[in-house]
């Protein structure tokens, strides 16, 4: 028994760092993002605002990322012993608590990650103006997350009122199977655990393989029209992430119910579970969030209030390829701004040997931007 107690007190604190450095890492992205778009609002960053486009998703995306990491908080079993944050809870309380966990990690903030990933991605293939795009992505989000919130609230509500009338008779197959489909929780003593119905882990195993379907389809176009080398490397790696992980922590969730509650293999279960999915939304948020503000960023040097006038003639000419790279764009895909604004300044003859230097120093290939959707 000692020892089965300090398997749980190693991963529950092992996944508490985890989630401390997932929030960590969220609010200094979302710092970073709001800098970025600070700086695009000043006259010497004019040309970067193409690459801003989406700053208003990549804000909630890092958002819902923090929120769900603090969803996975609540079904920590050490924070409910005496000395922690959570032992003032009733049992009650604690009942409602894995219930608002399912309902609000699986039914909308998983759902809605996801979703704005792969909207994301497909954002650099719609031609439309910003603020319409992120209207239109904003709207699919919800659209599509509504039917999985309820059907959840469904599995977890519901659901298990309904098999109330089948009794408690430890002998009725039916009463054992209707609890093991629908309870979300355990009791053991003053603790109650947090478990994963059968029910809820489908309807999430069964949106994740229409996820998995539709991201693959954007993501293999992206790549067929990106001959920028290291877009498409960043595209594959998300891609192949989604396609690895989503389905390994459907499965390990499964086994989960299928484990010995209350011994350390449930808990080694639900951890990697909870690995996978923080592995895939940090890949997510340095792939769609920090690597394209990064690369917009390594121009600013190129960008100068001096170069505004030339910024300004090329702006509506650039401005249709710029929409195509805000997303995801690559570091070569931002130096293109720096290098047609300089190609552009040889034609007045005034800045001819830089322009020079600099196409030798960069050789860059843009996305191409006649495909669209």
């Amino acid at each position: 028994m000692p020892h089965t107690r300090l398997v749980f007190v190693v991963l529950d604190t092992t996944t508490l760092c985890l989630i401390l450095l997932l929030i960590l890492f969220g609010f200094l992205c979302l710092l970073y993002v709001i800098y970025f778009h600070s700086k695009t609002l000043s006259e010497g960053y004019i040309q970067l605002r193409s690459f801003n486009a989406h700053w208003v998703i990549r804000v909630i995306l890092i958002l819902f990322a923090i929120f769900w990491g603090l969803f996975e908080t609540s079904r920590i079993s050490l924070l409910k012993t005496t000395g922690w944050v959570l032992p003032f809870l009733s049992l009650r309380w604690q009942e409602k608590l894995c219930e608002l966990y399912i309902v609000g990690n699986l039914g909308l903030t998983e759902p809605i990650l996801l979703l704005i990933l792969a909207g994301l991605v497909q954002g650099s293939l719609w031609q439309s103006r910003p603020h319409r795009r992120n209207r239109r992505l904003i709207g699919h989000t919800l659209l599509f997350c509504f039917p999985v919130l309820i059907l959840q609230l469904y599995c977890v509500i519901i659901f298990p009122s309904l098999c109330k009338n089948l009794g408690d008779d430890s002998g009725n197959i039916g009463a054992k199977a209707c609890k093991y489909f629908t309870k979300p929780y355990l009791k053991e003593g003053n603790i109650v655990s947090c478990i994963y119905p059968l029910s809820a882990t489908v309807v999430l195993g069964v949106f994740d393989f229409l996820f998995i379907c539709y991201f693959v389809h954007i993501g293999v176009r992206v790549i067929s029209l990106a001959i920028n080398k290291g877009l498409q490397k960043r595209v594959r790696f998300l891609v192949f992430s989604v396609v690895g992980l989503l389905p390994l922590r459907v499965a390990l969730l499964v086994l989960s119910g299928y484990s010995l509650l209350g011994l350390g293999l449930f808990e080694v279960l639900v951890m990697f579970a909870f690995i996978a999915m923080l592995f895939l939304l940090v890949a997510g948020i340095c792939v769609l969030v920090y690597l394209p503000v990064s690369d917009s960023l390594a121009v600013r040097g190129l960008c100068t209030v001096s170069s505004i006038w030339y910024l300004e003639r090329i702006m509506a000419p650039m401005d249709s390829l710029n929409r195509n790279l805000s997303s995801i764009g690559s570091a070569d895909d931002s130096f293109i701004v720096g290098q047609q604004s300089l190609l552009d300044a040889t034609e007045s003859g005034t800045s001819e040997r830089k322009a020079a230097d600099f196409h030798k120093a960069n050789l860059l290939v843009p996305i191409q931007n006649d495909h669209t959707s």
